[in-house]
Parts: structure tokens; C-alpha cells; sequence
């Protein structure tokens, strides 16, 4: 059974001064002050993942990411070094060559069925990480969700979750408040907790000569139902008809439970009017 550590190595830890004063440079160069969560190329081989040290979320996805590294075969980035300041927290990495899959949806239908198959492989030796089981649904550390997928919008009064939730059921009953959806929610509690990356959209999936060359965004990593995997890569994909049919052939057709989801996610993320 294996623990994620409560500390990256000390390399990673502490950089110099020097160094944080390069990437705090160059970032200042790059920065889009409109974007509250940002990632900028330093052009040397290493990028730079921005985001509030108030959500605390930086550090917690540079762990995983360390972790992911050591204990599969999974393409994460090395982390370089991390670093808070002025109320950010950066964590530096290797940059990735290759293109995000959601750019590349017109590759051959072969190549993007070698696609399917490999992430599959990369969400089963997920889900079969030895880490202490979770009987509850939130982030990998026992805490509520912070990631994209739950913070509160600007046009829609939801609220981020306050706590974990402790059944499939309150987890359904959450999003069904949040979409704009008259539903109710009928399905069976029987659905599975897993581990899970949470976010395994187009834009996660760097792509190299036809290869998985990295996943990102490990923010997002936690306990979910079983089905939750699935929904990210099949939803928002435009012009990804080939992508949609290589799931297919590879998962299996759509399940009930990610069709129920992708309705009431588009609902819940669109703005009004």
C-alpha cells in the first residue's frame, strides 16, 4: 500500500532564489492578467502551471504528479520545483512536445483507436493505484472537491462542495441542483468509488506520433463513481465524430449514466441567455 507523500523532494521544495526569480520573470513576460489559472512555455524546456495559493490545489497536484511518476507508467511531467508568491503558487515542469488531442480529432481512425486503447490502459493502472481506499466521493486527500469542474461560476449561483460526498446518490443529487435540468435522480446506488485523474478531456492528452506523450491537469485527481471517467473525453468534442467512435470500440457505447452526466453538465456550465 502506498501513501502520497506530504513532501516533494527537497530539490523541489526549495529552489534558490535565482531560479524563482528567472520563472517569476519570464511568467511576468507571458502574463495574461484576464486568466485566473494560467500555464505559460519558458521556451527552455520547462512550462509553469499558475494558479491562487488560496485554493491550495498547486501544491496537492505537484505531489500527485511526483507520485504518478514514481509508481506507474503513466507520461505525467517532472515536476522541476514549486513555489508561492505574491498570493501564486507555481509549479514548473517539463514542457511536453506534441500536439492536445482536442486539436488532432481528424488523425486516422487507426491512430486515434491506438489513442483509445492506451488511455484505457492509463485509467485502469489508476484505478488499481494501492493508496488507501476512500469510501467517500472528493479529492484524493479526503477533502471536498476545489477543481474546475466545481467552483462556482460567475453567472450561476451554485456552490463548491463544503464537504465530500458520502454516496453516489448525494453526488448525482448535487449536480442535478446545479444543472438547470428538472430531473430527479432515479439510478440505483450501486456505482463503484475509484480512483480517478477527473478531467481526462482532449485538451489533457498530449499527443506524439500517434502516442500518448503526457496527461495533464492533476487537480483534478480523486474519488469518483466509476462511470465519471468517461464523461470528460465524449463531452465538448467538436468535430471528434472518429474520437467518439474509437471510445466506442474501445469502452463500449455510451452507458446510460454518461449520457444522464453530459446533459446535465452542459446544462450546468451554460450561461444564460
Amino acid at each position: 500500500m502506498h501513501a502520497i507523500p506530504n513532501d516533494l523532494p527537497p530539490a523541489v521544495l526549495n529552489p534558490t532564489d535565482e531560479d524563482i526569480l528567472e520563472v517569476t520573470t519570464k511568467v511576468d513576460l507571458l502574463k495574461d492578467e484576464s486568466k485566473i489559472h494560467t500555464c505559460y512555455n519558458l521556451q527552455d524546456g520547462r512550462y509553469v502551471k499558475v494558479s491562487s495559493s488560496r485554493h491550495g490545489g498547486g501544491l496537492e497536484e505537484a505531489r500527485v504528479m511526483h507520485f504518478i511518476r514514481i509508481h506507474t507508467d503513466i507520461p505525467v511531467p517532472r515536476v522541476h520545483m514549486v513555489f508561492e508568491r505574491a498570493g501564486d503558487f507555481y509549479n514548473v515542469m517539463d514542457h511536453i512536445p506534441g500536439d492536445r488531442l482536442s486539436r488532432i480529432y481528424g488523425s486516422s481512425a487507426e491512430d486515434l483507436q491506438n489513442i483509445a486503447r492506451q488511455l484505457a490502459e492509463i485509467i485502469q493502472q489508476i484505478k488499481s493505484l494501492s493508496i488507501p481506499q476512500q469510501s467517500v466521493i472528493g479529492s484524493w486527500n479526503a477533502r471536498p472537491f476545489q477543481n474546475t469542474w466545481f467552483k462556482p461560476l460567475p453567472w450561476h449561483q451554485n456552490v463548491a462542495p463544503s464537504s465530500v460526498f458520502s454516496t453516489v446518490t448525494e453526488f448525482n443529487d448535487y449536480w442535478i441542483r446545479r444543472s438547470k435540468l428538472r430531473v430527479s435522480s432515479s439510478f440505483v446506488d450501486n456505482t463503484k468509488i475509484v480512483l480517478s485523474h477527473g478531467d481526462l478531456n482532449g485538451a489533457n492528452i498530449i499527443v506524439r506520433n500517434g502516442e500518448i506523450a503526457a496527461i495533464l491537469d492533476w487537480d483534478t485527481f480523486g474519488w469518483y463513481p466509476e462511470f465519471w471517467e468517461l464523461i470528460p473525453p465524449r463531452i465538448w468534442v467538436r468535430g471528434g465524430d472518429k474520437w467518439l467512435e474509437a471510445l466506442d470500440r474501445t469502452f463500449g457505447p455510451e452507458s446510460e449514466m454518461v449520457t444522464f452526466y453530459k446533459a446535465l453538465l452542459i446544462s450546468a456550465f451554460s450561461q444564460p441567455g
